[in-house]
């Protein structure tokens, strides 16, 4: 084979030498004859290197690229394996970046064969095939603006240096299961379709997912037992996350930015939850190890996590909303508290944990309303009763046609002496006054019950301030 001098220093080694054959790179660099052909030989005067920029190969297919960046869905498979080969090989021996590139990947590659311990950059490839990547980066890493048309594998990948896969497109399920990022990772941009896990995965240092699009119902995002080592160097920024599950995983201090909430309706409005408060029920089918108590119990930490996150951040809506959450989970764990008349099921029906002022104020009207028809009941009568005045004395026997109009006139009469109860008037100084004991009971538990849901509207109208 006659050599060609097109070259008067080594691209690999800088050394100056009359002419880069096949003879120096195979003694010097261990390049077959093979290799050679592919990387630097040309095969005519007429060849042309390949229309990426920065490619230095010849273009051999009919769009004018190389094997390696060509379009050609119809391109040899172990042509382009062999050529990527030899240039890893290539950016090896020089100890160059690992540039790839823009390269379009055609079928299925596993990247298990090679090491990167400088940079590699894959940046703008295209991944028509499925793709494992679980090897071990020591430089730093760089996925931006790629598309992967299959499944992503990075699973049991060990990220030593930053780590970028901004402005990427996974049309498919991804996975970083296992995965450790020892250094700063950046999810900006985005896009995940389909199933997305990040299960078991170790953040060590700063993590940002910012502006990202996480798959819609029924696919889902898992951050299930992922460690955030510096969750103050934790951003989600923008992000969708509807569809996230946190289970088991530490949020304290993570910084939540302008993201979305998946949210259900309730009777002022609607509040935010997580995925995780309504995904229980199906994980109880699955599970033999934890109980629907237990799986509420977790989901209960996420919502103080989550609630301490933005108060400290002074978001006092959302944090109401994760509250409210967080006592729903309290009380669905035991049944007692869930069905039967308990003071967490007191709580939440006459103010919704103290965040509903509406229906605080609705119960405070309707228990001033039973006291009052109470009254008229046990018997009301003037302070300074005269033959003429008639005794308020209802019965369920004798009461029953009373007109409407006669009604109203006692009910306001009972309603002002419940006033003068509350107001601690003086009996002598009231203007009616109770016909038998029945009537001082009712005053005693008048007081106490009203006092208290008095208390509990001025808590809900005092929160509703902080969150406006």
């Amino acid at each position: 084979m006659s050599s060609k001098e097109f070259h008067t220093k080594c691209r690999i080694c800088g050394e100056v030498v009359r002419e880069v054959n096949e003879s120096h790179l195979s003694s010097s660099h261990g390049f077959s004859e093979h290799e050679y052909y592919l990387l630097f030989e040309r095969n005519n005067q007429s060849s042309a290197t390949c229309r990426n920029a920065n490619c230095f190969l010849d273009s051999k297919t009919h769009d004018g690229f190389c094997v390696l960046h060509s379009a050609d869905a119809n391109k040899d498979f172990e042509i382009f394996k062999n050529t990527l080969d030899t240039a890893y090989k290539y950016f090896k021996k020089s100890k160059s970046d690992y540039n790839f590139e823009g390269i379009i990947f055609p079928a299925e590659f596993i990247f298990s064969d090679y090491k990167f311990d400088r940079l590699a950059s894959f940046n703008n490839c295209i991944f028509h095939g499925p793709i494992k990547c679980p090897n071990h980066f020591e430089g730093e890493l760089n996925f931006e603006h790629c598309h992967f048309y299959a499944d992503a594998d990075f699973g049991g990948a060990i990220f030593d240096k930053i780590v970028r896969f901004n402005h990427s497109e996974f049309e498919k399920n991804s996975t970083f299961f296992r995965a450790r990022f020892r250094d700063k990772a950046a999810f900006w941009g985005v896009k995940f379709k389909g199933n997305s896990n990040f299960r078991q995965v170790y953040f060590y240092d700063q993590i940002h997912f910012g502006d990202c699009s996480f798959p819609e119902a029924p696919n889902e995002i898992h951050f299930i037992t992922t460690r955030f080592e510096k969750p103050d160097r934790t951003l989600f920024s923008g992000v969708d996350l509807t569809t996230a599950i946190f289970r088991w995983s530490l949020l304290t201090n993570i910084k939540f930015e302008n993201v979305k909430w998946p949210q259900k309706p309730v009777l002022q409005g609607s509040r935010r939850f997580i995925r995780d408060e309504i995904s229980v029920k199906k994980l109880c089918k699955k599970s033999d190890h934890y109980s629907k108590t237990d799986y509420l119990a977790f989901t209960k930490d996420l919502y103080q996590q989550l609630t301490n996150n933005y108060e400290k951040s002074g978001d006092f809506k959302i944090s109401g909303d994760f509250y409210y959450g967080e006592m729903e989970c309290y009380r669905k764990m035991n049944p007692f508290r869930r069905f039967l008349p308990s003071l967490i099921n007191i709580y939440r029906v006459s103010s919704g944990y103290g965040l509903r002022y509406i229906r605080a104020g609705v119960v405070l009207l309707v228990l001033l309303s039973l006291f009052a028809n109470l009254h008229m009941f046990t018997g009301l009568k003037s302070a300074e009763f005269r033959q003429s005045d008639r005794i308020i004395h209802y019965t369920f026997a004798k009461n029953l046609d009373t007109s409407l109009h006669n009604y109203f006139i006692d009910f306001s009469k009972s309603i002002v002496y419940c006033g003068e109860v509350l107001i601690r008037e003086e009996k002598q100084d009231r203007i009616f006054s109770t016909i038998s004991i029945w009537g001082d009971g009712v005053n005693v538990v008048l007081s106490i019950l009203i006092y208290l849901q008095a208390i509990l509207f001025m808590f809900a109208v005092k929160r509703q301030f902080k969150r406006n």
